[in-house]
């Protein structure tokens, strides 16, 4: 397919213990090199050595830089020599760290710029600061004033200060923009006033092939326990606040019940302070043994937790897309999600999950409960959550989506020039 060449810029690639970008930059090389479209990756060097290394296939060009803020400015001459020799056609990249901010400014007219959203910092931030106490709130709104500025910080509905915001930058000024939902595609357009025809929605891709060949390979355990799966890094946004606030209710009425949260630990501003959020769950669930916190483990290790777990829930406040979520689905597992963001795209509720209010502990620990008590709905839920994956969000399907998109949906641009 010598009409598309793409170059992929990201602040991250494999190898990778699960980070969301370097999972799709391993989902999207493994994807275009079977779909026989060229593509090679440009990163930011983790060993502080330049080099070129294959991922899939794809050639990985690492780059040395003094430090990850200043990789959009070494990436520009580096991308323009091998541009000259390659001719890409499109460049693509993430907006978090804007690491296409320096190539953009200058637009070739035979390169079309892409912007995939994965998670603004500016969003990050609003969500992690859901349990900050009102006084600090109010500082920060009066300091502000202070400065002669009207700025409500948290309470913000749109972005005022998106024109000086590197990663608002690279999406205004993008040919087109790819977001994984359309609770994102919304969110875009609400928050950061961005055009709405210029978005599609693409869910992101995952090979769920290496998690199947976990299926039916489960180690012996007790039967009689009831084992929910919590993935992902313990914060804030990921909802682990309430969901321990439910584990504490429902412990104390099953005794037969363990809850296992795996990722790693982050820290959490509470209150007026920032603590771990690890020490958070212990308090919050008097340190109670069948709340088991695995810490991060290896990507490759994360199947057989899903093949062992009987109910996966994710309460995050509000997801771009669910990695795990979709993952979970993908293994046959009766899975609870968020109502807010990309989870509810894939989740059809009460008929291949369940949706809960994230913020509402008593909705979540409702909802655990309802599956602890039915197996039958478990194993309902668990199967039609794996056809989905195989029948919506399968693999291939998805890869022909997005070539579809770089054939069709993206404006075209000069054709690319021939040595």
């Amino acid at each position: 397919m010598d009409n598309i060449r793409i170059a992929y810029i990201t602040p991250e690639a494999p190898p990778f213990s699960g980070g969301g970008i370097a999972t799709f930059i391993n989902n999207i090389t493994k994807g275009m090199k079977k779909a026989d479209v060229y593509c090679e990756v440009f990163a930011p060097s983790d060993t502080g050595h330049t080099g070129t290394a294959m991922l899939n296939g794809v050639p990985v060009h690492r780059i040395a830089v003094p430090e990850s803020s200043s990789f959009k400015n070494e990436i520009v001459p580096f991308f323009l020599s091998r541009h000259e020799e390659v001719h890409f056609t499109i460049v693509e990249s993430c907006e978090i760290h804007a690491s296409l901010f320096e190539l953009i400014k200058n637009k070739r007219p035979e390169l079309k710029y892409v912007i995939r959203v994965q998670m603004p910092v500016v969003l990050q931030m609003k969500l992690n600061l859901t349990y900050q106490s009102i006084p600090s709130k109010l500082r920060y709104v009066l300091g502000a004033f202070r400065r002669f500025r009207w700025d409500l910080g948290f309470w913000n509905r749109m972005d005022v200060k998106r024109e000086s915001n590197p990663e608002y930058l690279v999406c205004e000024q993008a040919d087109a923009i790819i977001a994984p939902s359309y609770s994102f595609k919304e969110w875009l357009t609400n928050f950061w006033k961005l055009p709405e025809e210029k978005i599609s929605v693409i869910p992101h891709l995952f090979d769920f092939s290496t998690m199947e060949q976990v299926m039916g390979k489960v180690s012996e355990r007790d039967n009689h326990i009831t084992r929910i799966l919590f993935t992902g890094k313990l914060n804030v946004h990921k909802g682990v606040i309430n969901l321990a606030k439910a584990a504490n209710l429902l412990l104390k009425k099953y005794p037969n019940v363990e809850f296992i949260l795996v990722g790693e630990d982050w820290p959490s501003v509470y209150g007026n302070r920032t603590v771990k959020t690890s020490e958070l769950i212990r308090y919050i669930t008097n340190n109670h043994p069948a709340v088991k916190l695995a810490g991060k483990i290896p990507y490759n290790e994360m199947a057989q937790y899903y093949a062992e777990g009987d109910i996966c829930i994710f309460p995050s406040l509000w997801e771009a897309w669910g990695y795990t979520c979709t993952e979970a689905m993908s293994m046959g597992k009766a899975v609870i999600g968020s109502k807010y963001g990309g989870m509810a795209d894939a989740i059809k509720h009460g008929e291949n999950g369940l949706l809960i209010d994230p913020y509402d502990y008593m909705d979540i620990a409702e909802k655990i409960e309802q599956l602890i008590n039915n197996k039958i709905l478990r194993d309902k839920l668990g199967s039609a959550a794996r056809e989905t994956i195989h029948n919506e969000l399968s693999f291939e399907r998805l890869v022909r989506k997005n070539i579809d998109f770089y054939e069709k949906d993206l404006p075209k641009g000069r054709p690319p020039r021939r040595a």
